[in-house]
C-alpha cells in the first residue's frame, strides 16, 4: 500500500472501539509520531512523548493537524495494546512518576516499557523519542514493528543528537542527563516516519527491516509535507527556535557534501 494512500488526514478516519492507529504530524526536526487509540466506547485519543518527561493525551481527531493509518490488527491484540496505552497514559502523563525521559540510546530505548505498562528504564537507555517511544510499545507486547539490528549509522543522525542536545539545555533538563544523552550520540536514529512506514501492512511476528522501511518513509515524509506545509527551519527569536536553525543548517551542509561528492564521481567516471 503505498504511503500516499495509507495516511490520511485524522479528521477523515474514525477510530473504532478497541482500534489502534499510527498518528503523524509535523514536528521540530521535520515529523513527530504520536499513536491513537479508542478505549471501549470512551472518545479516541492520540497519545504522544511530545519532549522530555512530557508524555502527552489529545483529543482525537486533534486541532493540530495529524495523518493517521489504522492498523489491522487481531482483535484480542489491539484490546492488549489498548491496555497498555492507556495505563502509560495515566501513569505518566504530564511528568506524573517522573515522567518519561528523552533520550536517544536506540537498542536499550526499546526494552524500556514493560507488558504490564511500567517504564522501567533498560541498561544504559537515557530514555525515549517519540517515535521509539511507539516502537517501545510494541516491543513490550514482543511484536516489534521493526528488527532494530538492520538499522544504519548516518552522520545526519548525529546532526539530529546534536539538535536534541540543544533542545534539552534550552528546556532546562539536567546536566547529568544531557551528558549521557551526548556519549549516545553515535549517528543511530529510529525515525518518525521509519516507524510510521513499519506500520503498513504489518504482520507480527515479521519486523521490517531498514531497507523495507525506507521507500515508504520517503513517501510518509513527503505526504506530510503536503499535508502541514514546509517544515519550520527556526530562526533567531528563541532557544529552541535557534537550536532548530543551527540543525537544518547542518543538515544542509551535509547534504550539499553528498551532491558534490556524487557529481566528483560522475565526472571522473566520465573520463574513464
Amino acid at each position: 500500500m503505498a504511503a500516499c494512500v495509507a495516511y490520511q488526514a485524522a479528521t477523515d478516519v474514525e477510530l473504532a472501539e478497541n482500534q489502534i492507529a499510527i498518528a503523524i504530524s509535523d514536528g521540530g526536526f521535520g515529523s513527530h509520531l504520536g499513536i491513537a487509540y479508542r478505549l471501549g466506547d470512551d472518545k479516541p485519543v492520540i497519545l504522544h512523548l511530545a519532549f522530555h518527561k512530557r508524555l502527552a493525551q489529545v483529543a482525537y481527531p486533534s486541532v493540530d493537524p495529524w495523518l493517521v493509518y489504522v492498523m489491522a490488527l487481531h482483535p484480542l491484540l489491539a484490546d492488549q495494546l489498548v491496555g497498555i496505552l492507556d495505563a502509560m497514559s495515566s501513569r505518566y502523563q504530564g511528568g506524573t512518576n517522573g515522567g518519561i525521559e528523552y533520550g536517544i540510546n536506540l537498542y536499550d530505548s526499546l526494552r524500556s516499557i514493560s507488558f504490564d505498562a511500567e517504564y522501567r528504564p533498560f541498561g544504559e537507555s537515557d530514555g525515549l523519542t517519540c517515535a521509539s517511544f511507539v516502537a517501545a510499545i510494541f516491543e513490550a507486547m514482543q511484536i516489534p514493528l521493526v528488527d532494530i539490528t538492520t538499522w544504519e549509522i548516518d552522520a545526519l543522525n548525529k546532526v539530529w543528537g546534536e539538535a536534541v542536545i540543544c533542545f534539552l539545555r534550552a528546556f532546562g533538563a539536567d546536566e547529568e542527563h544531557i551528558d549521557t544523552v551526548q556519549k549516545n550520540n553515535n549517528g543511530l536514529r529510529l525515525r518518525p516516519d521509519e516507524v510510521a512506514g513499519a506500520a503498513i501492512g504489518f504482520v507480527p511476528g515479521k519486523p521490517k527491516t531498514y531497507q523495507d522501511v525506507q521507500p515508504s518513509a520517503r513517501g510518509i515524509i513527503a505526504r506530510v509535507r503536503e499535508f502541514c506545509g514546509p517544515a519550520d527551519r527556526g530562526h533567531d527569536g528563541n532557544p529552541y527556535a535557534r537550536c532548530q536553525k543551527t540543525y537544518y543548517q547542518a543538515i544542509d551542509d551535509i547534504v550539499a557534501q553528498r551532491v558534490n561528492l556524487v557529481t566528483v564521481i560522475q565526472n571522473l567516471a566520465k573520463k574513464t
